[in-house]
């Protein structure tokens, strides 16, 4: 059996305890401090403010109307306003061309005439009528008589077809001298020929279309809405035509809201009035941003009144369930519930538990929870 000597088991004894020192005092997990790490972020501070109500939508340029105008009576044309042409402007009432009035003036004399004679002969039978009345009382001294032989005597049926006589006489003047009217063909709003096919001694029936004619005064502006938005919308709100970096190129108001009458119509609709100026044979709007002509796709803004007492945050600074994100007095995320009174492309205007100068966060912060530290990099006032 080997022997050792007195120092070496000293020095062995030693190790062994210093390595035991070693685990005994070693440090254990629950010793070790945990550090949160902040997320650096920009904040705004919210102002309760009244915003107007903008509600953008797409739509398409139409002409508000149209019309084709032929003669209602047939005839030879005898006169062709001098500027009547394709591109000519006319005011309402003007008269673009007539037939020959020849005719017609004849039937009105004719049906004057005819009057003249009615009412004498209702006249006559009047006057007859007094006689028959002292006729009747001699006779019914001799004899009593039935109704119907007292209507003979007093000659009641000749005066009742007298006066009837008298009334047709009356309704053919007044059929005489609308035909003579019709014999001018007119204006029947302002507006400019975009098609002519009459000329001075062309014999036109009637309902033959001779020009067509389009309103110059106004565009229709045909806009589909969200159904969020039709229920805010209401006839004669102000609208705006607008270009993509928002500069007005027209300015309309609305006219009406329009039914979905059809499957084919999913969204709600409103018609604008624009009002316009006639270009060459264009119906256009001018200003110093561009053209709108008929069938050009718009951008429009409507002013629907305005928002009171909420405050506008960018949409993107909501959470996915529609929380604000706020940062605390300390500097840690607070998710608060609140209601969105309405959106537009880019912002949401809410109402909640909010107070002036709460600091909303405006940086991105994804699935973030509630209590996170922040770290704030830039404070927006």
């Amino acid at each position: 059996m080997p022997r050792f000597s007195l120092t070496t088991i000293v020095l062995v004894l030693t190790i062994v305890a210093s390595v035991s020192f070693l685990f005994v005092t070693a440090p254990t997990p629950a010793s070790v401090v945990a550090i949160e790490k902040g997320v650096p972020v920009t904040v705004a501070s919210l102002v309760q403010q009244s915003v107007p109500r903008m509600i953008e939508a797409y739509g398409t340029i139409e002409l508000a109307r149209s019309v084709q105008l032929a003669p209602e009576v047939s005839g030879r044309v005898t006169y062709v306003h001098p500027q009547l042409e394709e591109g000519a402007v006319f005011a309402a009432g003007t008269v673009l061309f007539s037939v020959d009035e020849t005719t017609y003036r004849s039937a009105v004399t004719r049906a004057e005439n005819a009057v003249v004679i009615a009412r004498a002969d209702v006249q006559l039978e009047e006057g007859q009528q007094q006689i028959a009345r002292r006729e009747l009382q001699q006779l019914e001294q001799m004899q009593t008589l039935s109704k119907s032989d007292r209507q003979l005597v007093l000659r009641v049926p000749q005066l009742d077809r007298a006066k009837a006589r008298l009334a047709q006489a009356t309704a053919d003047l007044h059929m005489a001298k609308e035909d003579l009217a019709r014999t001018a063909v007119r204006v029947p709003f302002t507006g400019y020929v975009s098609e002519k096919t009459v000329t001075k001694g062309q014999l036109l029936a009637a309902g033959t279309v001779a020009v067509t004619l389009i309103d110059s005064g106004t565009l229709y502006l045909r806009l589909a809405l969200q159904e969020q938005d039709i229920q805010q919308v209401q006839a004669g709100m102000p609208v705006e035509v607008i270009t993509s970096g928002n500069d007005i190129l027209a300015t309309g108001s609305i006219i009406s809201l329009l039914p979905v009458l059809s499957t084919r119509v999913h969204s709600p609709q409103v018609l604008v009035s624009i009002p316009v100026e006639k270009t060459a044979l264009d119906i256009s709007v001018k200003s110093g941003k561009g053209l709108i002509r008929v069938g050009d796709f718009v951008r429009a803004r409507i002013s629907a009144g305005k928002l009171h007492n909420i405050y506008a945050v960018p949409s993107a600074t909501l959470s996915l369930d529609g929380h604000l994100m706020l940062a605390t007095t300390g500097d840690r995320l607070k998710l608060l519930p609140v209601t969105t009174v309405w959106q537009d492309t880019t912002h949401s205007y809410v109402k909640g538990d909010i107070q002036p100068g709460d600091r909303l966060v405006t940086s991105p912060l994804g699935q973030a929870k509630e209590g996170a530290p922040l770290i704030i990099l830039e404070h927006t006032q």
